[in-house]
């Protein structure tokens, strides 16, 4: 009888040792956002030249954009964004505003209208020390006809 006392309490043992270890807890860390992953990666100022701005699948040849510096901050609910050294005649491509995720995943933004150009989705792909924005820039006044159209910057912190 005190076999199966024994046997009985080991086995009890062993049935809450295997209940606590199955438990459904995840290792206790919460997922991240990708959101606000994203959005650290994008915060701080990044620079460019010339060649690494293309309009059309090719460097702009009417336009100098090696001064251009564009800052960003901001969260998951999106930020704001300035800029520098954008060419005369070209603030309907760049000039200072907001911006918040147009995903779940951070890959796309979209920017508040700028001068004549209206809102505007951009893809982007970052890392710590890169950022490549693609955009259509469309806008609605015969002064923007000259910068319609397909951009990319590659830029770097």
């Amino acid at each position: 009888m005190k076999k199966l006392s024994n046997l009985l309490a080991a086995l009890v043992f062993v049935s809450l040792v295997i209940f606590i270890s199955c438990s459904s807890d995840s290792g206790g860390t919460d997922p991240v956002d990708p959101l606000v992953t994203q959005a650290e990666l994008l915060a701080g100022t990044w620079t460019t030249t010339a060649n690494q701005v293309n309009y059309q699948g090719s460097p702009p040849t009417d336009s100098d954009w090696s001064a251009f510096t564009l800052t960003i901050s901001g969260d998951e609910n999106g930020g704001s964004y300035s800029t520098e050294g954008v060419p005369t005649n070209f603030e309907d491509v760049w000039a200072d505003g907001t911006w918040t995720f147009a995903n779940t995943s951070g890959t796309k933004i979209t920017r508040d209208a700028v001068g004549n150009a209206g809102a505007i989705e951009i893809t982007v792909v970052v890392s710590a020390n890169s950022l490549q924005l693609d955009f259509n820039n469309t806008g609605t006044l015969g002064r923007t006809a000259g910068i319609e159209g397909v951009w990319r910057f590659t830029m770097s912190k």
